[in-house]
């Protein structure tokens, strides 16, 4: 009976078997899609794994596909037109050759590859990513989707600058860098970590208001490096 299973789909993010992850802004994440072989897969015309890549998530390096443990070729055993790198929310559309999966039966295929957040994100949404499995057998079509997306999440905080008490009017200009708590390394324009000296600045503007958008859940400092105008 195994044999007529038609295929499934799952995806994960990091390592198989993880659904929910947080990134920098530009920080690489890793994909993981991963279907089922049928036991009759000789007999199938087509089976194509697609992935419609949200626009907050860019595209970054060539992807792999196994069969089992073993390594697909590109051009041999499946077809795939790889974006640009930097694209942002690309479909990819990998379409295996039956005949490469032949003598996988009831293995699984995994395809792999990396994004990266892009700064369009909104802070703290859940950035969820689907992925689809069709096939043709007997010229009848199959599609299933993952039945659990996978997300990945990117924070940040709002503030206000004010004096020190709780009438005090709301101060422009004040000037905040941000270090992991802990340690010395400082966020960049990039997203990166680096030095305090090429640190990303941050500045209070119309009523004393800015934020802090595209890290990873974490422990940060916000350390105030100039004072506003006057103190």
């Amino acid at each position: 009976d195994n044999n007529f299973f038609y295929p499934t789909v799952d995806k994960f993010i990091t390592t198989i078997g993880k659904k929910t992850e947080t990134a920098n802004i530009n920080e690489l994440n890793t994909w993981f899609i991963q279907s089922t072989i049928p036991g009759d897969i000789r007999d199938y015309e087509s089976y194509v794994v697609t992935d419609d890549l949200e626009s907050f998530l860019d595209y970054e390096n060539a992807l792999t596909v196994k069969a089992g443990a073993d390594v697909l070729t590109l051009g041999t055993d499946y077809t795939f037109v790889a974006p640009a790198v930097g694209t942002a929310g690309p479909l990819l559309t990998i379409s295996i050759y039956p005949d490469a999966l032949v003598g996988y039966e009831g293995q699984k295929v995994t395809i792999e590859f990396k994004t990266s957040v892009n700064n369009t994100v909104v802070m703290d949404d859940e950035i969820e990513n689907n992925a689809t499995v069709t096939g043709t057998l007997d010229g009848t079509p199959y599609e299933k989707d993952v039945p659990d997306l996978p997300e990945v999440h990117t924070g940040g905080k709002k503030f206000v600058k004010v004096g020190k008490t709780e009438d005090s009017v709301a101060l422009t200009g004040a000037e905040f860098k941000i270090f992991k708590a802990g340690t010395s390394q400082y966020l960049q324009s990039d997203w990166t970590w680096g030095s305090k000296a090429d640190a990303r600045v941050f500045t209070s503007g119309t009523e004393g208001k800015f934020e802090v958008t595209g890290l990873a859940y974490g422990n940060y400092t916000l350390e105030e490096t100039k004072a506003p105008t006057g103190y």
